[in-house]
């Protein structure tokens, strides 16, 4: 999910400060692979032995941030028909859900939380998967999914 953010952050960005304008086609390509190769980057570290981020407890970090992208789209949409403005709720809503996400996160590590999840099995090393923005054949912006499996 670190390479979608940061995919998010890059074409959000782009439309929030009006830059797809001034950006040709390459370079806006080239700003969102950037961002998302930061954002695998730096999830990578975060989620190391050195890091501070245990990746199997994201996806409370990952709800609160597309609910608030949602929230923070949706209340600028109510005052304002203006792209730009649109697009920086989403960005502020974003950040703000992310972030109220990662405070919550303990709340549902609980051993009362925890028993009422099936166990799943543990397959043998480490698993992702991965959904990285890509140039079609034909020049298009297209997406590549894939899973990726180490450590076995």
């Amino acid at each position: 999910t670190s390479t979608a953010w940061g995919a998010f952050y890059a074409l959000t960005g782009l439309a929030a400060t009006d830059q797809f304008d001034v950006l040709d086609a390459s370079g806006s390509i080239a700003t969102v692979l950037v961002a998302s190769n930061l954002g695998a980057g730096f999830a990578a570290w975060a989620g190391s032995e050195s890091g501070f981020i245990d990746p199997a407890n994201t996806g409370v970090a990952n709800l609160g941030g597309l609910t608030g992208a949602t929230l923070g789209t949706l209340a600028v949409l109510m005052a304002s028909p203006d792209g730009q403005a649109t697009a920086q709720g989403a960005l502020v809503g974003a950040t703000l859900g992310i972030a109220g996400g990662a405070l919550l996160t303990p709340r549902f590590n609980s051993r009362k939380t925890a028993r009422n999840f099936p166990k799943l099995p543990k397959l043998p090393g480490s698993w992702a998967v991965q959904f990285l923005p890509t140039v079609m054949e034909n020049g298009e912006l297209g997406a590549h999914v894939g899973v990726q499996g180490r450590g076995f």
